[in-house]
């Protein structure tokens, strides 16, 4: 859950012989955040593991645990920018990183790598962020003279651009041999 997020938790019971028990008592409570008596959990303003829990009045106890985690709030290139000569893999792969709006990295964020301009190719178009928010992507430059583009982009995001210059490999000719 992101920090500060609500959410109605609820309980259903049964007797000795697994019918349902229509009318009956339960206490609710958690290791982090609010609960009130009817089980509107609201999550602390900060990263953290909680524990909520039901118990009825006879002793009979459940449990869950709910991570809170910051809301994705910035892409940050951490790799992929340079210059490259046209139809060659990158060496470095167009990596981000997802921070929350903690300024910490925010893991299992899908991140979509695309070819921007250029005529290159990406691997894959979605990677998830590993637990250090980091997704990276190995790309090709196209066979185009000049900029190529790709970009990194995550819903409610904004986008990053990675730049590279292709240029012809040393001793290779514009036209045909004379």
């Amino acid at each position: 859950m992101p920090f500060g997020a609500t959410f109605a938790f609820g309980a259903t019971a049964q007797d000795s012989q697994a019918a349902p028990v229509a009318q009956f008592y339960v206490a609710w409570s958690a290791s982090g955040g609010t609960i009130n008596g009817a089980g509107e959990f609201t999550a602390p303003s900060t990263r953290d593991t909680v524990t909520v829990t039901a118990v009825t009045p006879t002793g009979v106890t459940d449990s869950t645990t709910v991570i809170i985690a910051a809301a994705p709030a910035t892409l940050v290139k951490v790799s992929g920018d340079a210059e490259r000569i046209i139809g060659s893999r990158l060496a470095l792969p167009l990596g981000v990183r997802v921070d929350g709006n903690d300024g910490l990295p925010v893991g299992g964020v899908p991140v979509t790598f695309a070819v921007a301009t250029g005529g290159g190719s990406v691997d894959s178009a979605v990677v998830v962020t590993d637990g250090a928010g980091l997704a990276s992507m190995g790309a090709t430059l196209g066979t185009t003279v000049g900029a190529q583009l790709f970009t990194a982009s995550s819903p409610g995001l904004t986008a990053v651009t990675f730049a590279a210059t292709g240029t012809r490999a040393r001793g290779s000719r514009r036209g045909p041999a004379r």
